[in-house]
């Protein structure tokens, strides 16, 4: 199975960190949260890995010569979200595949527990209470019906989106016609909105409940001190 990172974001709350390099770039416990990231993929037998990349590109594109890892530039990253990333690569999406934020680290378990899911899409989920600034789900029966940081309260949601899901073959025709339609109506479409879409137009998404496996989402520099403590412990 094939698995895209999307790397083109500007890391705007992680400055002075992200002035001059990516966020996936910047270091845990001495190794860059996309190595680890590529270790973690691998470790659960995905191989055949993509990442589509924005600002600083050359240090990913250097990264990834020496992993065997195919890269796709976005020009347009600057006024453009996930959505359009992926509708470029849209070609290269027939198979299953499994899609990652670039500045999450999730521990041992996540991407082999998403891996044995079957259907449309599945959203890796943590359960629990959380900020107004997460990814918030509202879940159903096992499925995901609504998904959101402004459209979904806090008091409302199931659980946080981590930012890794799986995409199934039954579900691709779906997402290559909702990402051609944010391709052409909404360039600053985010993973949320594509995935909103995907439910409107009947997609059946289900939610994958990580339990007690550490993950964090690096946004400021304090979530980099975090995860030096939560993966740097593990990696010792």
């Amino acid at each position: 199975m094939r698995a895209v990172i999307v790397a083109t974001g500007q890391a705007p709350r992680l400055l002075p960190l992200s002035k001059d390099t990516p966020a996936c770039m910047l270091e845990v416990g001495g190794t860059s949260i996309l190595a680890r990231q590529v270790e973690c993929l691998r470790s659960a037998g995905v191989d055949d890995i993509m990442i589509v990349v924005g600002p600083h590109h050359e240090q990913v594109e250097g990264f990834a010569r020496g992993q065997r890892i195919e890269v796709c530039y976005n020009p347009f990253y600057l006024y453009s979200h996930v959505a359009l990333s992926l509708w470029m690569i849209k070609r290269d999406l027939v198979e299953p595949f499994l899609f990652l934020y670039s500045d999450i680290l999730v521990g041992q378990g996540v991407i082999e527990g998403l891996l044995e899911q079957k259907g449309e899409v599945c959203l890796a989920v943590k359960q629990g209470s959380m900020d107004e600034e997460a990814e918030k789900t509202v879940v159903e029966n096992g499925l995901v019906r609504q998904i959101g940081k402004e459209s979904v309260h806090a008091y409302q949601a199931y659980g946080e989106f981590i930012g890794v899901a799986r995409f199934g073959e039954a579900g691709l025709p779906v997402l290559h016609g909702a990402l051609d339609r944010l391709a052409r109506e909404n360039l600053e479409a985010s993973f949320t909105h594509l995935t909103r879409v995907l439910i409107e137009r009947g997609t059946q998404v289900s939610a994958y409940e990580i339990g007690d496996v550490p993950w964090i989402d690096i946004d400021f520099p304090e979530d980099l001190r975090m995860a030096d403590h939560i993966f740097g412990r593990i990696d010792h």
